[in-house]
C-alpha cells in the first residue's frame, strides 16, 4: 500500500501566513504527499503564492476555489472532491507551522491501526504569538476519547488531524453535512462508526494565536469561562443541534447499535420536557473534559438551551 498523503490546505487571505506554513510542508522528512490549496476567494497575494511554491517543490501542488461559504464548508468540500484517492489525508491551517516530523508520527500511528477501519491521528499544538513566541501547550486531556466525548466536545484541532481513506469514505457517504466544526464532524463519525482515533500528546505543530483566526486555544479559567459564556449564549448550542441533525439524517445507519442508542439519547437534550432532558443526559452518558465545561453542558441541557436553539446560522 502506498504511503501518500494528500494535504488539504483552505485558505482565505492568507498572504502574511502562508509562506512559512508552505515552507514547513516542503520541510516534511516524509516527502511523499501531494497539496490540493482551496481558496476560499481571497484578494490579496494567497493564489501567487501557491503558484510560486508549485514551481519550487517537485510534489504535485494544485489550486483550486472553495465554495465560500466559511471554513468548515471549504474543508469538507475540498474532502469531498478529492479525484485521486490517497492513502492518508491531513487537513492543514494556512497561519501553522508544521514540525518536520508531523506527518512521519502521525504515519505511523495510522499504520499501525487495520487499514479496512476508518482510522483518524490527532495531536496537542503549541500555541504561538504572532512573532512566534511560545505561549504554552494545548491542553493534555486526560478523560477518555470516544463517541461519548465526541457529543459534547472535540477532541483536537482540524489542523492536526491525519487520517486513512476509510475515514474519508464516512466523509463521502455522509455528504456535503451543514455543520459549523468539519474537525468536530470527523471525531464524530470515526468515534460512531467504531473506527479508530489516536491522540499524540506530543505537539506537532505550532498554531499561531492571532486577531484572525478561528478558533484560539482555551486554556485558563478567562478562556474557560469564554466558552461557557459561548455554550450558556447558544453558539455552542448550535454546533451541537447541528452535530446532532447531522448524524440523524446522514450517518445513522453507519453509527454502532450502542452509539445509535446513545444519539437517540442525546437527541432528548432537545425535548421540552425537563423529564425527557433529564434522562436523555442520563442515557448518553456525554462528557466534556474539564469540570467546568461539564457543568455548563448539564446546565445548558437542563435550562433547555438546546430545545431552545433551531438548525441553521453558524455560530
Amino acid at each position: 500500500m502506498g504511503q501518500t498523503v494528500a494535504i488539504l490546505l483552505c485558505s482565505f487571505q492568507g498572504e502574511r501566513w502562508l509562506p512559512e506554513q508552505l515552507e514547513s510542508l516542503r520541510a516534511q522528512t516524509h516527502g511523499d504527499w501531494t497539496l490540493t490549496v482551496s481558496d476560499d476567494g481571497s484578494t490579496d497575494a494567497t493564489a501567487q503564492i501557491v503558484r510560486d511554491f508549485a514551481a519550487r517543490v517537485p510534489q504535485p501542488v494544485r489550486l483550486t476555489q472553495g465554495p465560500q461559504r466559511g471554513h468548515a464548508a471549504n474543508f469538507l468540500a475540498l474532502t469531498l472532491a478529492c479525484d485521486a484517492p490517497a492513502p492518508y489525508y491531513a487537513w492543514c491551517d494556512q497561519d501553522d507551522v508544521w514540525y518536520p516530523d508531523h506527518l512521519a508520527r502521525a504515519l505511523d500511528a495510522l499504520r499501525a491501526q487495520d487499514a479496512a477501519r476508518p482510522a483518524l491521528y490527532c495531536s496537542r499544538t503549541r500555541w504561538v504569538s504572532e512573532d512566534g513566541q511560545t505561549m504554552g501547550l494545548s491542553p493534555d486531556w486526560q478523560r477518555p476519547a470516544g463517541f461519548r466525548h465526541a457529543l459534547a466536545q472535540c477532541l483536537a484541532g482540524g489542523n492536526t488531524m491525519v487520517f486513512n481513506e476509510a475515514a474519508r469514505q464516512l466523509l463521502l457517504r455522509t455528504g456535503a453535512a451543514e455543520v459549523s466544526s468539519h474537525d468536530w464532524w470527523l471525531y464524530l463519525l470515526v468515534t460512531g462508526c467504531g473506527g479508530q482515533l489516536v491522540f499524540d500528546r506530543t505537539p506537532g505543530l505550532d498554531y499561531r494565536q492571532h486577531p484572525h483566526n478561528l478558533m484560539g486555544h482555551n486554556r485558563g479559567w478567562r478562556a474557560q469561562w469564554a466558552r461557557a459564556r459561548k455554550l450558556l449564549q447558544g453558539e455552542y448550542g448550535r454546533w451541537v443541534v447541528e452535530n446532532l441533525h447531522a448524524l440523524h439524517t446522514r450517518a445513522r445507519d453507519w453509527l454502532t447499535a450502542e452509539n445509535a442508542r446513545l444519539l437517540d439519547a442525546a437527541r432528548q437534550w432537545q425535548s421540552p420536557s425537563l423529564r425527557a432532558r433529564w434522562q436523555g443526559w442520563r442515557q448518553s452518558g456525554a462528557y466534556r473534559q474539564t469540570a467546568l465545561g461539564q457543568l455548563g453542558l448539564l446546565f445548558a441541557v437542563l435550562s433547555g438551551s438546546f430545545s431552545q436553539t433551531t438548525r441553521g446560522e453558524h455560530g
